[in-house]
């Protein structure tokens, strides 16, 4: 496989895993996304960090004042 297939593979894992971590946290789930078994700790805390500031800024109380 080459280096941008993997790369591309790498993507949309970390995509699709950030998606299911919002829409989870959105519904105040207490049950997390399990994280894919080849992925190491750092890579799954940095996920986890980016989804944790999206919220905060998905809930932010001045977005509310243009929805």
């Amino acid at each position: 496989m080459a280096i941008s297939d993997l790369a591309i593979g790498l993507t949309e894992a970390i995509a699709c895993y950030m998606r299911a971590t919002f829409i989870q946290k959105m519904k105040d789930g207490q049950d997390g996304v399990p994280i894919p078994p080849d992925w190491d700790f750092t890579l799954a805390h940095e996920c986890d960090q980016a989804v944790s500031i999206l919220l905060e800024a998905y809930h932010n109380a001045c977005m509310k004042l243009y929805l």
